[in-house]
């Protein structure tokens, strides 16, 4: 059975969150229940991949259920970092049009680069994360609207990583480093490794902090990216500087005084 009201996804916007947006328009209360209309299995994965199925039975245009597939594949190759907790996302945002924007669900994502300010994943009136498995985007289950949450300025910081990664590493916003064509992974690597082992002093955090759970945590994670960014390049050269200093006093090269760090990354790799 088609649905009744059908439209095409936008451009940016999250492929679940497509579906989810359909359900809601079509009052069927549930992502879930679109796969009973779509004659697929009760899941994402169903949902999202067997597009022939879900395109003939549910009446929309194939090209359709395709964009929202290649949105999943993209949070598939983010593997966890793929946020599916709770939901962020930017109130500016909402309040222009209320849909999912595919960048929101990479857990390094803090900022919207358009608004500059942070990413809000908590219902500020319930105190609630907001679920995945809420019926209408723009809206908690309390009934909050949250087109009205709170709105804090993003640090440059912020605004540059999520740009890149927003822009699937094409551009930093005009923000430094300006970086161009980054291989994503690589800089996903390059990002976790300078917050790991922030401090030449201290040994490496534990790796799961890596893995945020939250927006509050992901900024609390990738905090040390202020430092290191600031008067660019002055910050970062103040970094290798303390670096080195903490490094081993014996050593003959630049390589193996940094060791520890150096065998995680080449940071060449995406620095200039």
């Amino acid at each position: 059975m088609s649905l009744i009201l059908t439209y095409a996804p936008r451009d940016n916007e999250s492929g679940m969150g497509y579906y989810r947006r359909l359900s809601a328009d079509n009052a069927l209360f549930s992502w879930r229940n679109l796969t009973n209309t779509a004659g697929v299995e009760r899941s994402r994965r169903a949902l999202l991949t067997r597009t022939d199925d879900v395109a003939r039975n549910l009446g929309l245009e194939l090209a359709w259920a395709e964009s929202a597939r290649e949105k999943e594949d993209l949070c598939r190759n983010w593997e966890r970092l793929h946020r599916a907790q709770s939901d962020a996302v930017c109130p500016a945002c909402l309040a222009e049009s209320a849909y999912l924007r595919h960048q929101w669900e990479h857990t390094y994502v803090t900022a919207c680069p358009q608004h500059r300010i942070q990413l809000v994943d908590q219902c500020d009136a319930c105190g609630k994360h907001l679920s995945p498995e809420r019926l209408y985007i723009g809206l908690c289950p309390c009934g909050h609207d949250l087109r009205s949450l709170p709105q804090v300025s993003a640090t440059p910081a912020q605004q540059w990583l999520s740009m890149l990664l927003a822009s699937n590493d094409r551009q930093s916003g005009g923000v430094e480093p300006l970086l161009h064509n980054v291989d994503s992974n690589i800089l996903v690597k390059v990002i976790r490794t300078l917050c790991l082992y922030a401090d030449p002093k201290q040994p490496g955090a534990p790796r799961r902090v890596a893995l945020p759970k939250s927006v509050a945590e992901a900024v609390e994670f990738l905090a040390p990216l202020e430092a290191l960014l600031a008067d660019w390049p002055m910050g970062f050269r103040a970094h290798v500087e303390q670096r080195i200093a903490a490094g081993r006093k014996d050593a003959r090269t630049l390589n193996t005084s940094c060791d520890r760090y150096r065998s995680k990354i080449n940071l060449s790799s995406c620095f200039p």
